[in-house]
């Protein structure tokens, strides 16, 4: 399968969490080996789907 035109899903990541643009989408190492992907349950009381979930609409 190839992916011609589109960007692969590990740079597109990785360029999502240097931005800065997600709250909480952050590094976990100095190496840079492992991120953390911000994680709330839709069921709390103060989930705000357009704060919570916006990686996941990208």
């Amino acid at each position: 399968m190839s992916n011609s035109g589109g960007r692969r899903l590990k740079q597109w990541l990785m360029e999502q969490i240097q931005s800065a643009q997600y709250s909480g989408l952050q590094w976990e190492d100095e190496s840079r080996t492992m991120f953390r992907i911000p994680w709330k349950h839709a069921g709390k009381q103060d989930y705000n789907q357009e704060v919570d979930a916006s990686i996941f609409k990208v």
